[in-house]
């Protein structure tokens, strides 16, 4: 048995160039597979990382919010804020674990409650100061220098603090430099309580910031630019905050012990990007989730702090410390999750396809290898040798091309992507290296015996296949049929998680969904192998009538064995997975445009938040502006439901000529461009209609708004509406209808939506920046092209455009080298003909005629078979979450990119019929005969 096996592996040295061919092949599918799950692991990390970093400082980070005077301003004259990052260390220290490896850096700020100017000040002015080490390295003075000192209060003298104060904000309170101010505590600060507090401030330099948008600053611009404040309609405050030195803290501290003036104290942490893993969302979830039951949550206050109304019971390490938490980091890690998961099931599905394409090639050409060696192991046979010898030397061959060539290739994709699943990794370099020897074995027919001249001719396949091949053929069409029919019944309920909904499922797909694709590009390339050449025998038939060889004999080949078989299934699989990324692609593209519309409700979007709006503002006078329509909008309380929603005032005319011609244009239905309907018609959203006290279309109710009750209908329930946040809960209902009850009502405009091109998107920003108050404003092309740039879309994007590129280098690699290797096997019957009269030009032509209608087939069921899944499983795919946004886009398809497919089909094939060509022309007629004879 040794001897034999010696034999034969002396015999695979002689064959060492089909060799090389399949071990490089093996090699270069290995590190691509093996690759695959470091790579969609490394994508993954990219785009959470990313994703952390676009979203708001005070979103991303973590803040304790603490109401009440910290201890240990004495402690260490050094530094006066000891005491106070003292009590953040013992409050970290009650941080999970997990939570706690991610911070980076921490920071505190101190913020004093409002002061009133004293005598010859303006009851409308409030200062505030605020104690915060590292901004005077953020920012630049402007005009004369930076506060350094403060004088103790003396008897009968309160404190003097030196302060900064940007340009506005001084202008705002009606200061300089040099200017002295006595303030007071305001007794109507909820903060102040009602305390006695004095102190003067002295501004010594004017600021601005280096950087407004540096993370420092938590999206706080309240040091540099003033907040009005209107308890009524006929009182605006004009609140400011001063930048105080460091030394001026215990100083204000030690005047106002007496009176125990309660101070506002954040603590910040920061979280480094870098230490976050998709794998750890799990974890990290569920360490916030516990944070929140130790701290309880602040909502954010209009100074960019925070409000509680519980101080809560979370203890610092000297003692019991009231405080609050306040960040969104939980928010942004299951925002992410679910737009992973979407991610996820649409790049599953891809690489599925990819390795469907990869695993075919791969089989192809190692079938084409073994089936050069069908008349060496018929003459095995023939001579003696049993199936068990033949078996032995075919598997040992397999393993010594393929195990080390799957191993370097696995080797080779850790060592360029470090830090991924090895397991995984190592597992798909051995599945690649299963197939290569499945095909090899596989290759030889169990009873193949018999001398030379009886064996079939090198490159040429079965012609019939056993029942038993039929049987497990018609097994995968039902079970693809089956798997077809239960994903569309079920609805493809999107991606699979792990631990019911928990964040590590972001990470893996659901098999089921990735499984089926497979499955019918299986089933549909074995039916087309069956069934696309029973039309070309009727043609076939024809063409022998004619007097020419060529078109007879290539059909003839067609149909009769050859290439085009296992050809085809390569290039349908291709077809296909380059479809299906371009209908996704094309799809999300309109569903990224179709959520910035639904983002901002009209081409642009003028906001003030709660606020209301100058009436002196006039934004239909603005550049570009087409028309406008206004906006009443704010939180209110529905006492018959109990619950609280955002309220939306429109006008529904001003509204509809807004965004005539939009994808939005029938948001609003009819029954609310009825000023006169009764009761009040309104739209609720469906988080609203299934809450714990659900209202349906028709329910009516009393809906209290600044102090009026008006009687409304619910008229329709939406998943969401323009320029509302999804899945919240809001009610939109008609402001002409409700002045029609009571013209006093929703007088106040918080938000105007603008028709303007999108190209007046910078005169507008000027128009904008000319005005004090600053409004924000949106835009819909600004919106949309952010969601193309956003982290998980751009993966998805890259995603797609890597895979198809793999799969058509793998087609064409195992095209090229299937056509090679049948030309080399059929360089002596070329020859023949040649000898017979056969031009080179008629040669070529017998190539084309025999794989021209393998390429119109392929293209066509590809075709049809990549935009049949992608509409099979789209309501799975999760659009919405990718975008962000519920839409309903149809299906696009582009027809230069199906034009392009096809002529990188046709080049594919092309290639490998020239290099068969070229091989076969170096064969001479003379030649050819002789080794027949031979």
């Amino acid at each position: 048995m040794i001897a034999w096996l010696r034999l034969s592996l002396r015999r695979l040295r002689d064959a060492r160039a089909a060799a090389l061919t399949l071990a490089l092949f093996v090699l270069a599918t290995a590190f691509v597979t093996a690759a695959a799950p470091r790579a969609l692991d490394a994508a993954a990390d990219g785009a959470f990382r990313q994703e952390l970093l676009d979203a708001r400082s005070s979103a991303r980070n973590i803040a304790l919010q603490h109401e009440g005077r910290l201890p240990g301003w004495r402690d260490d004259h050094a530094d006066p804020y000891a005491g106070t990052r003292a009590t953040a260390a013992g409050l970290e220290g009650r941080f999970p674990p997990e939570v706690a490896t991610l911070i980076a850096e921490r920071a505190v700020m101190v913020t004093t409650p409002r002061f009133s100017p004293g005598v010859g000040g303006s009851s409308d002015q409030t200062m505030r100061l605020r104690f915060q080490p590292g901004a005077a390295e953020r920012v630049r003075i402007v005009n004369g220098r930076m506060p350094d000192a403060a004088t103790p209060a003396a008897a009968g003298s309160p404190a003097v603090i030196e302060v900064a104060l940007s340009p506005a904000t001084a202008s705002a309170f009606g200061v300089g430099v040099g200017s002295r101010r006595e303030l007071r505590a305001d007794r109507t600060d909820a903060l102040a309580d009602s305390r006695e507090a004095r102190v003067i401030v002295e501004v010594t330099g004017l600021l601005e910031p280096l950087d407004p948008a540096d993370p420092f600053w938590y999206d706080d611009p309240t040091l540099w630019e003033p907040r009005t404040r209107s308890p009524n309609p006929d009182i605006i405050f004009a609140d400011v905050i001063a930048l105080a030195p460091p030394a001026a803290y215990p100083v204000l501290m030690d005047a106002t012990e007496d009176v125990a003036l309660p101070m506002r104290t954040a603590l910040r942490f920061t979280i480094d990007p870098d230490r976050l893993e998709v794998a750890q969302l799990d974890a990290i979830t569920a360490g916030l989730r516990r944070m929140e039951s130790v701290f309880p949550a602040g909502a954010a206050g209009a100074d960019g702090g925070a409000t509680t109304g519980d101080p809560g019971t979370a203890a610092a390490a000297d003692g019991q410390v009231p405080t609050a938490l306040r960040t969104e980091l939980l928010g942004v890690l299951d925002a992410f999750a679910g737009r992973w998961r979407a991610a996820q099931a649409v790049l599953g599905v891809m690489a599925v396809g990819v390795l469907a394409v990869a695993g075919a090639a791969l089989a192809l050409v190692a079938l084409l290898l073994a089936r050069r060696r069908r008349a060496a192991v018929g003459m095995w046979r023939w001579r003696g040798a049993s199936r068990r010898q033949v078996d032995a030397t075919l598997l040992t061959e397999g393993l010594l091309l393929t195990v080390p060539a799957a191993l370097a290739g696995a080797a080779v994709a850790i060592a360029a992507l470090p830090g991924g699943p090895d397991g995984a990794s190592l597992v798909a370099a051995g599945l690649v290296a299963a197939i290569a020897v499945g095909a090899l074995l596989l290759a030889i027919p169990a009873k193949l015996v018999g001398p030379p001249h009886e064996q079939a001719r090198e490159g040429d396949l079965p012609r019939a296949a056993s029942a038993r091949r039929i049987a497990a053929e018609i097994v995968i069409v039902v079970l693809a049929v089956v798997g077809a029919v239960v994903i569309r019944d079920r609805g493809v309920g999107g991606t699979g998680t792990a631990g019911g909904g928990g964040v590590a499922g972001a990470a893996v797909a659901d098999p089921f969904i990735a499984a089926v694709p497979m499955l019918l590009g299986v089933a549909v390339g074995l039916l087309a192998l069956r069934l696309f050449r029973l039309p070309l025998r009727a043609v076939a038939a024809v063409a022998a009538r004619r007097a020419d060889l060529v078109p007879s004999l290539g059909l003839r080949r067609v149909t009769r064995g050859g290439t085009s078989g296992p050809v085809l299934l390569v290039l349908l699989a291709t077809v296909s997975v380059a479809v299906f990324a371009s209908v996704m692609l094309a799809t999300l593209d309109a569903a990224a445009s179709a959520a910035a519309w639904g983002r901002v409700g009209a081409p642009y979007l003028l906001s003030n938040g709660d606020e209301a709006m100058d009436p002196a503002l006039h934004p239909e006078t603005w550049p570009g502006v087409e028309a406008t329509a206004g906006a009443w909008r704010s939180p209110v309380v529905i006492r018959q439901l109990g619950i609280q929603v955002d309220l939306v005032a429109l006008d529904p005319e001003a509204w509809a000529t807004v965004n005539a011609g939009t994808p939005i244009a029938n948001a609003l239905p009819p029954a609310l461009l009825d000023p006169a309907a009764r009761p009040v018609p309104v739209i609720v959203s469906r988080a609203l209609a299934e809450s714990a006290t659900p209202v349906a279309v028709g329910d009516r109710f009393p809906l209290t708004v600044e102090g009026g009750a008006v009687d409304v209908e619910v008229v329709s329930v939406v998943d969401a509406f323009p320029s509302l946040p999804a899945g919240e809960r809001f009610i939109v209902v008609s402001r002409p209808a409700i002045q029609a009850q009571d013209p006093s009502l929703l007088a106040d405009t918080m938000q105007v939506w603008l028709r303007a091109p999108d190209a007046a998107a910078a005169d507008l920003d000027a128009a904008i920046a000319a005005r004090p108050d600053s409004p924000r404003l949106t835009g819909r092309a600004a919106v949309a092209a952010a969601i193309a740039a956003s982290p998980v879309v751009r993966a998805v994007t890259a995603g797609l455009a890597l895979t198809t590129i793999i799969a058509a280098i793998y087609a064409a690699l195992a095209v090229a080298i299937a056509l090679t290797l049948t030309g080399a096997a059929r360089a002596i019957e070329v020859a023949r003909l040649r000898a017979l009269g056969l031009s080179r030009r008629e040669a070529l032509a017998l190539d084309v005629v025999e794989h021209a209608p393998t390429v119109i087939v392929a293209f066509v069921v590809g075709v049809a078979l990549g935009a049949g899944t992608f509409l099979l499983l789209r309501d799975g795919l999760g659009l919405d979450a990718i975008v962000g946004w519920p839409t309903q886009v149809a299906t696009a398809v582009d027809p230069v990119t199906l034009l392009g497919i096809l002529l990188g089909v046709t080049a594919i094939v092309a290639i490998g019929i020239l290099a068969a060509a070229r091989i076969a022309g170096r064969v001479s007629p003379a030649a050819a005969l002789r080794r027949a004879a031979e």
